[in-house]
């Protein structure tokens, strides 16, 4: 799981302790991308905001519920 490692610790500075939880489970079930997605979401935020970014990555986890937000 160093790819989980990677971007648990790539996006320790961004977003609330409830993001960061968020974000950890979504690695976790998603371990082969999960360096590409945290990288994805650091220039996102960076670019935009967290709250963006974590739309993004719920949407990227959960395509059905996409439609919803």
């Amino acid at each position: 799981m160093p790819q989980v490692i990677f971007a648990d610790e790539r996006m320790a500075a961004y977003g609330t302790e409830k993001c960061r939880r968020m974000r950890q489970h979504i690695f976790t079930k998603l371990p082969p991308i999960a360096g590409d997605l945290a990288n994805r979401y650091v220039k996102t935020a960076e670019c935009s905001s967290f709250e963006q970014t974590n739309h993004e990555l719920q949407n990227i986890y959960n395509p059905r519920c996409a439609s919803r937000i």
